[in-house]
């Protein structure tokens, strides 16, 4: 899909409009995250979809064309475009340059070192950041491990355990649904240090030769696994930050993430729309195209507002979040964030099931675009904290 055919598709050509957020390095931005696209995923989306895997040459070749460790400082490996910072606008672009693919779990897979890198980064130990270089420049997988069987939205009661004993912390206990975990070398791993309490929990780094772990398949392309600790010693220098600290590091980590699942839903959610009016206006029914109908272009509209409507609000969180990354400061940012991804994932909803309306028996047909993207709705809404449940738990005024 060309700039220049997404140019015609009314309300969300926002690529060719004017936006003070969004400077000409943006855009020069976006040209390269699409090149990688264009040469190297979309010539092979239906062999890694067959496949359910992606092979790692392609995490190193996402980085060779400089767009899988652009956030990154050069001194860790990393390649930032054009030796400048990252900003969440560049997120977002990348999130809707990699949705041309109709395939979330690639990005989740290709860009897993999101979540589990940024606690390095910014809380961790200089010799932590040099040995995590090795999975910024994409010779390595890091994943990251909080959920376990019976905890997942509910991170304060984690159980897995972490006892000192010399230089060394014993852990035992689980973790569930971990992300390229039959590929990482690392586990960024929540453990309890002290009594079940929010604030007493730790983040330390395991290396993937210290446990023993159970493949469970959940998603496409994310190999997901099951990790079981036992009496693992883990050195006291694997320690990120501070003992005792890892809640604050992990709702700085929920932030992000959650901030990635709203930017990714509202590139799908765009996609539908996109692929919708392209269909319409080619399928001809009773002798006349089906965009001529009323319905539908109420359906398109429809799905435009919502579009429009998330996307402001998408773009006024990545602006907090630019002026304060670590949410110290603007206390609301937690807060509009998970909203955010509230309002992203149901608009994601809303399109697919519009567009697949549209597309008619073609949408459900095994490995189109729609399919691909109707089989990404419940997991954006669901990972990364269950939205029914930030909805009970939103702060009210």
């Amino acid at each position: 899909m060309s700039s220049s055919q997404q140019a015609k598709i009314p309300f969300v050509d926002w690529e060719e409009q004017s936006n003070p957020l969004y400077t000409p390095r943006h855009q020069r931005w976006r040209a390269q995250v699409r090149k990688f696209v264009s040469e190297v995923l979309e010539p092979n989306i239906n062999t890694y979809e067959q496949k359910k895997s992606i092979p790692m040459e392609v995490y190193k070749k996402c980085y060779e064309y400089g767009v899988y460790a652009a956030r990154y400082p050069a001194k860790y490996g990393g390649t930032p475009f054009e030796n400048e910072e990252w900003d969440n606008f560049m997120m977002i672009i990348l999130y809707e340059e990699f949705a041309r693919m109709c395939s979330g779990g690639i990005f989740l897979s290709m860009f897993i070192q999101m979540i589990s890198v940024p606690q390095v980064m910014h809380f961790g130990s200089e010799e932590q950041k040099q040995t995590f270089a090795d999975v910024i420049r994409a010779d390595k997988i890091a994943s990251l491990a909080i959920s376990e069987s019976g905890y997942g939205s509910d991170v304060a009661n984690i159980e897995t355990t972490a006892k000192r004993d010399g230089d060394y912390y014993i852990v035992n206990g689980n973790k569930k649904w971990i992300s390229n975990g039959l590929k990482a070398s690392y586990f960024v791993t929540a453990v309890r240090t002290g009594l079940r309490n929010m604030h007493i929990c730790t983040y330390i780094y395991i290396y993937m030769y210290m446990y023993m772990y159970m493949y469970m398949y959940m998603y496409m392309y994310i190999e997901t696994t099951q990790v079981y600790f036992k009496n693992v010693k883990v050195p006291i220098k694997n320690l990120i930050g501070k003992e005792n600290e890892g809640f604050k590091y992990i709702m700085f980590n929920f932030n992000q993430e959650r901030f990635g699942i709203g930017a990714q839903a509202t590139a799908s959610a765009r996609v539908c729309l996109i692929e919708a009016i392209q269909y319409a206006r080619e399928r001809v029914v009773f002798k006349q195209p089906l965009i001529q109908s009323q319905v539908i272009r109420h359906k398109c509209a429809e799905m435009a507002r919502k579009i429009l409507s998330t996307y402001a609000l998408m773009e006024k969180v990545a602006y907090q979040m630019n002026m304060d990354p670590l949410g110290e400061k603007d206390t609301s940012i937690g807060a509009n964030v998970g909203l955010f991804k509230v309002q992203a994932t149901k608009t994601f909803e809303f399109c697919a099931r519009e567009a697949s309306q549209i597309f008619g028996g073609k949408s459900y047909v095994l490995g189109s675009k729609i399919d691909r993207l109707y089989r990404d709705v419940r997991g954006f809404a669901i990972y990364g904290y269950f939205l029914s449940l930030f909805l009970k738990n939103s702060r009210y005024p």
